[in-house]
């Protein structure tokens, strides 16, 4: 799952901004120091990455890269939904509300445009105009954003017909 562990190990946040190092199967967690209060019970998706970034935003991480599970990937797993790609919007804001240093946090900022710009790109595809512009120009106001005004061009295409 995490093809390079040495770079979790030296910052297991940093890492967080391009896997997910916290698998469901992988965590292991002594009681006296993850109380119950880090697991919300109600998300449904990317409840492992909000879980990562709460331990890690409040305690000290460390990462075994030795493996320890296998994971199966099947075609009906719940990050293949289409709820999946929906939640990770609202997984990302929730992750921006704690308390992380500003790299992080800007990092963080960066996915959730990424993040938009990708719903706008399944709603375009999807004959969901609206959507698509409204999360294209959300998108625009995130650091990196200015790199999505090209994809403007995609929303506006169906107007001068198929070729455009």
């Amino acid at each position: 799952m995490v093809s390079d562990p040495g770079i979790v190990s030296a910052d297991p946040m940093k890492a967080l901004l391009s896997v997910n190092w916290l698998a469901s199967c992988g965590g292991l967690f002594r009681t006296d120091r993850v109380s119950t209060d880090y697991f919300d019970g109600t998300t449904l998706y990317f409840e492992w990455t909000l879980l990562a970034f709460r331990l890690v935003a409040s305690m000290k991480m460390a990462f075994v890269g030795s493996p320890t599970f296998r994971v199966y990937d099947t075609s009906g797993s719940r990050s293949k939904s289409p709820g999946y790609r929906w939640a990770e919007v609202d997984v990302l804001k929730e992750v921006a509300r704690l308390d992380l240093p500003e790299e992080i946090r800007r990092g963080v900022m960066r996915k959730l445009g990424k993040a938009y710009h990708n719903l706008s790109d399944h709603c375009r595809q999807s004959g969901e105009a609206a959507s698509a512009w409204r999360f294209h120009v959300a998108s625009l106001f995130y650091p990196g954003g200015a790199s999505y005004l090209g994809y403007t061009r995609r929303l506006l295409a169906p107007r001068w017909g198929p070729h455009a």
